[in-house]
C-alpha cells in the first residue's frame, strides 16, 4: 500500500506529487482525520474495516526521515470520522465530531497541543533545526552590516529655530 502526497504551488499553479509509504497497522482503517505540521503528518483515530473497530491512536509520518511510528499520544476515546484542522500558529490540532465507538455521531472538540504529539528526541531535532536557522540568520544580518558601513544621513528639523524667532 502508498499513500500519496499533494502538494499546491500556488505561485506557479502546479501540482506535485510523491508516492509515501503506507504504516502496515493502517492497512486495514479508513474515516481518520490528518493533518500536516513540522514536516509530520499525523493521522488521528479511524475505523478498522475489518474488525469494525474505532481507534484513539494517533501516528506520525515524518517527511524528513520517511518513517511511521505511533506517537505516545492517545486520543481520549476512540473516534473515526472526524475532522482535523491546524491553527494558525502550528500550536493547536482541532479534532471535531465524528463518530464513537458506538458508531453515534458525536458533537464533539478535542484540542491537542503539537508538543504533545511529537516525541523528546523530535522536540529536540526540531529546537536544534530552529537554533542552527537563527545562527544563520544572525550571521546574515551581521554580513549586510558590514556591506554598508556608512551612515545614512538625515535631514533634521531645528523645531527650536522657530521658538527663538
Amino acid at each position: 500500500n502508498t499513500g500519496l502526497l499533494i502538494k499546491y504551488d500556488e505561485q506557479n499553479k502546479t501540482f506535485n506529487y510523491e508516492k509515501l509509504p503506507f504504516y502496515y497497522s493502517l492497512k486495514d482503517f479508513r474515516s481518520y482525520s490528518f493533518v500536516y505540521c513540522n514536516d509530520c503528518i499525523f493521522i488521528f483515530g479511524g475505523l478498522n474495516i475489518v474488525s469494525s473497530c474505532r481507534s484513539k491512536n494517533v501516528y506520525m509520518y515524518s517527511m524528513k526521515d520517511k518513517i511511521w511510528s505511533q506517537c505516545n499520544f492517545i486520543l481520549p476515546k476512540e473516534r473515526s470520522a472526524t475532522f482535523a484542522l491546524l491553527d494558525n500558529n502550528n500550536m493547536n490540532v482541532h479534532i471535531i465530531g465524528g463518530k464513537n465507538a458506538q458508531n453515534k455521531i458525536q458533537k464533539t472538540h478535542f484540542r491537542i497541543n503539537t508538543f504533545e504529539l511529537f516525541g523528546k528526541s523530535q522536540l529536540y531535532k526540531m529546537a536544534n533545526a530552529n537554533a542552527q536557522e537563527i545562527v544563520r540568520l544572525r550571521k546574515e544580518i551581521e554580513k549586510m552590516q558590514l556591506e554598508r558601513p556608512y551612515v545614512i544621513p538625515m535631514e533634521r528639523t531645528d523645531d527650536r529655530k522657530g521658538q527663538n524667532e
